[in-house]
Parts: C-alpha cells; structure tokens; sequence
C-alpha cells in the first residue's frame, strides 16, 4: 500500500497542481489532481485495515473494502467485455 503525493506535468508546467494518488502493488486504487488554487482533492486521513481502507479528499469520502478472490480455471472465466455489471446490480 501506497500514498503519494506528486507533480505531474501535463502541459503548461507553471499551472500544474499536486496529485493525490493510493496504490496497491501494481493498481492504482484513487487518483486526482488538486484543483487550480483550491486544497482538494488531496488524500486525507488514511485509515488501512485488513481487508478496508478509508479516506475522504476534502471533497467526498471513500471506503473500500478489499477482498482476495479465489483462482478461477481459465475456463470458467468470462472475457473482459463480458463481465460488464449494471449499475446498482451488485451490492
């Protein structure tokens, strides 16, 4: 697990702000730039348990809920564009 906070040049270097940024090994979990002048969103008040992580970025509040999934064979998994899920379907 992973916070950063960074500059990432996307143009004019002068008007570039922070971002915020949670990694989990290789994923990048939350990822926003700070608004021009303004103190969010930034990463706070990081809270890591076992399977949860919490945080809010001054604009809205998270919380993730992180569990391992058990190996399926290769045939019994549904390619990429199948496994689309509607929105309010899973809970």
């Amino acid at each position: 697990m992973k916070r950063l906070q960074m500059i990432e040049s996307v143009g004019l270097g002068f008007l570039d702000t922070d971002t915020s940024m949670i990694q989990l090994g290789d994923v990048t979990l939350y990822k926003a730039r700070r608004a021009f002048q303004e103190s969010w969103p930034v990463v706070q008040n990081l809270k890591v348990g076992d399977n949860y992580l919490g945080w809010h970025d001054g604009h809205w509040q998270y919380q993730l809920r992180i569990d391992p999934m058990e190996m399926e064979s290769d045939k019994d998994r549904a390619p990429a564009k199948e496994q689309q899920v509607e929105p309010g379907a899973a809970k």
